[in-house]
């Protein structure tokens, strides 16, 4: 009785890997696909050979992209902060809006029900510590490995995290396939054809810290990136929130100069332009109630922020004279503390 005990057990496990294994080969072959954004992490897993750890875009929430129903719920878990029923593990919906062209998914909205239509992702995350003003940071997806053929992931780390020198970081984008239930399915990635590298380098004139900042073409072929004189296609970012949720700090600039053909640099591969921010002249905002300051005078060690390329829209740069060769990217410069600026 014991054995035939044993054995049912075992023909049913066969049976869920199996339903498993054609539930994912039926996503792979018929969902839709989208690409998301993300950096690989520690690449090796001695007990199953090679993958790469990914951590994406999307896991990081910001609080203007939270629907109503999960606004009210961390509401209530925020009132309830003693309560252990805050440490539960939810599941939330996120509806993904396609970028221009083949450009990585952006969020549109994450609540806790499915969207009536569109696409979206299935996603869980812990509630601890979490607000609706704060947004939602470690949001799983079940797609954090990405198994490749042995003896790749420390190339593909290294190619990651060098690009062409190594103060440049590459983008990985992968590619998913997303059921119509949100379920999620990776099947395959690219290297982005720009790189961004940020070191903050003393002045020898004035002795201030300043902000370097490298973009580089990573890719096989001539592209370009736009940076009028405000550099206004740079921004900087307020993270908040562990692992760091990019909200835009840098204030606005008023009544920018119409792009010109002069805005566009083009790069061939391996090529690389570099620029400089002065802190002392770059107005950010912390909170909503405190002004603008200076970068440059901020002095909470705990504060870091990092830089962000973003190309400018179609219809901004339409006329110019190599307007096609124009990456359509965001492009996120590693993260810094006031404290590096400072010391």
């Amino acid at each position: 009785m014991r054995g035939k005990l044993i054995l049912a057990a075992i023909l049913v496990q066969l049976l869920v890997l199996g339903w498993m294994a054609g539930e994912r080969e039926w996503i792979v072959r018929t969902a839709p696909e989208v690409w998301l954004r993300t950096a690989p992490v520690d690449p090796r897993d001695l007990f199953r050979g090679d993958y790469v750890t990914l951590a994406y875009d999307i896991s990081n929430i910001p609080a203007g992209k939270l629907g109503p129903g999960l606004i009210a719920y961390l509401d209530d878990q925020s009132a309830a902060a003693h309560s252990r029923s805050q440490r539960r593990e939810i599941v939330i919906y996120v509806s993904l809006e396609a970028n221009a062209g083949t450009g990585p998914a952006r969020i549109s909205l994450a609540d806790l029900t499915p969207p009536s239509s569109g696409v979206f992702i299935k996603g869980r995350v812990r509630t601890y510590g979490a607000s609706s003003s704060s947004g939602l940071t470690g949001v799983s997806y079940g797609i954090d490995a990405y198994f490749i053929q042995q003896g790749k992931g420390y190339e593909i780390e290294q190619l990651r995290t060098n690009g062409f020198s190594n103060e440049v970081q590459t983008s990985m984008d992968m590619r998913v396939a997303v059921a119509h239930n949100g379920t999620a399915v990776l099947t395959g990635h690219r290297w982005g054809a720009l790189g961004i590298g940020t070191r903050l380098q003393e002045d020898p004139e004035s002795g201030r810290k300043m902000i370097n900042i490298t973009l580089q073409n990573t890719g096989t072929g001539p592209h370009a990136v736009v940076l009028p004189a405000d550099l206004r296609t740079l921004h900087v970012q307020r993270m908040v929130g562990w692992n760091g949720t990019g909200i835009d700090a840098t204030i606005p600039h008023p009544d920018p100069a119409p792009l010109t053909d002069a805005d566009v640099r083009i790069l061939q591969p391996g090529e690389s332009v570099k620029v400089r921010i002065d802190p002392s002249k770059c107005l950010v905002e912390t909170t909503e109630s405190e002004k603008p300051t200076p970068l440059s005078e901020l002095k909470d060690d705990y504060q870091y922020f990092r830089v962000v390329y973003t190309s400018p829209a179609v219809d901004e740069s339409r006329g110019l004279r190599d307007a096609s060769l124009i990456t359509r990217d965001n492009l996120a410069g590693r993260q810094f503390g006031t404290h590096e600026l400072n010391r």
